[in-house]
């Protein structure tokens, strides 16, 4: 919208976060306002879930995200939630690893998306610290963490994705996952290595439930 095409460097783009405060903020305000609108339309259309992509949030310092980002996207969780509640929503800001505590306990999103550069481990022992204790006495909201393979990954062989994704799906523990890759599909993708990782979610996601009914 600010660069007029791609860019390396988002120099127009920062130029204009950081030489034009208020305007900037005017306008992240109304984009955010037209997108939980469409959010909205899409639900009463048939959508059953949304997710919101914030895919340059990486280009952001966590100062920065934390004025420039994150106040729109939970706005727009806020617009969505007041009108359909019960409708569930993800977030995926990408490359903001510095920010989920903030995703999780400042936002109304019921799912905070990681990619591949976040150990999920480290990820979930945070957002559950974070939501405990921003909720002292009260019972714990719970927030679902969804990811987060290397899309390359499927650039590989058999065996390696089925590797990689089982420990993907242990590494987040008996709850609150939904697996994904850590970012979208790539056009040099071959249909079949996502059919290997899906097979291998289910097969494992097997093996983590009979570890919990044991």
């Amino acid at each position: 919208m600010i660069e007029g095409g791609g860019s390396k460097t988002l120099a127009l783009a920062k130029t204009w976060l950081f030489a034009h405060r208020a305007a900037a903020h005017e306008l992240l305000g109304r984009v955010a306002e037209v997108a939980a609108q469409f959010l909205v339309g899409q639900v009463r259309a048939g959508a059953q879930a949304l997710q919101v992509f914030e895919s340059w949030a990486g280009e952001l310092s966590p100062q920065d995200f934390a004025e420039f980002s994150l106040p729109y996207l939970a706005l727009i969780a806020e617009r969505v939630k007041a009108v359909y509640p019960e409708v569930p929503m993800t977030v995926f800001a990408k490359g903001a690893h510095y920010a989920l505590e903030l995703l999780a306990t400042e936002t109304l999103y019921d799912v905070v998306s990681l990619d591949w550069t976040v150990d999920p481990r480290t990820a979930r022992a945070r957002v559950n610290a974070a939501v405990a204790a921003a909720r002292p006495g009260a019972g714990p909201r719970s927030v679902v963490l969804q990811g987060n393979l290397d899309p390359t990954i499927l650039l590989g062989d058999e065996e390696t994705i089925r590797e990689r994704t089982a420990a993907m799906c242990r590494s987040f523990g008996h709850s609150g996952h939904i697996a994904n890759l850590g970012h979208g599909m790539m056009p040099s993708h071959d249909p079949e290595r996502l059919r290997v990782f899906l097979e291998t979610v289910h097969s494992s996601s097997a093996e983590l439930r009979c570890q919990v009914a044991k």
